[in-house]
């Protein structure tokens, strides 16, 4: 999981570095460059994947880790859409102020796919030291 380095190591995509500042997951053997993340918009979007895929209480000594979406997610579909896309909302920015404190959530967006059993999920944040912007995406499905 991310952390707050107090060097400025910052490294926009594109920007030649030799300083890597994550692993890229899935995790993978082979060429430096392929297993290790060079700049820090792409660390993010993967530690992000990460936070919202694991489930509270499925990490060792960290049991408030993740966003619970199974739960969130798959409740009945007769709710008020705008109320459950706030509860959605909340949780996502209630675990990333406790698990990467340097980024803030604009915006969540939920589209469900009854038919599939698949809810899309985009998050929208910007980083507070110097207000770069980005999104990362994924799709969550029912079944455990």
């Amino acid at each position: 999981m991310a952390f707050i380095d107090k060097q400025d190591t910052f490294n926009s995509p594109g920007e030649f570095s030799e300083t890597y500042v994550g692993f890229r997951l899935p995790f993978s053997f082979g060429k430096i460059d392929e297993s290790l993340h060079d700049n820090t918009i792409d660390s993010i979007k993967d530690n992000l994947g990460n936070l919202f895929q694991t489930i509270p209480g499925e990490r060792v000594f960290h049991p408030n880790l993740g966003v619970n979406f199974k739960k969130l997610l798959f409740e009945p579909m007769d709710f008020d859409e705008v109320e459950y896309q706030a509860v959605v909302q909340e949780q996502i920015e209630i675990q990333v102020k406790r698990w990467m404190p340097f980024l803030i959530v604009d915006n969540v967006i939920v589209e469900k796919q009854p038919d599939r059993n698949k809810f899309n999920v985009k998050v929208d944040f910007h980083f507070k030291a110097n207000n770069l912007s980005d999104s990362v995406q994924f799709t969550t499905a029912g079944g455990y």
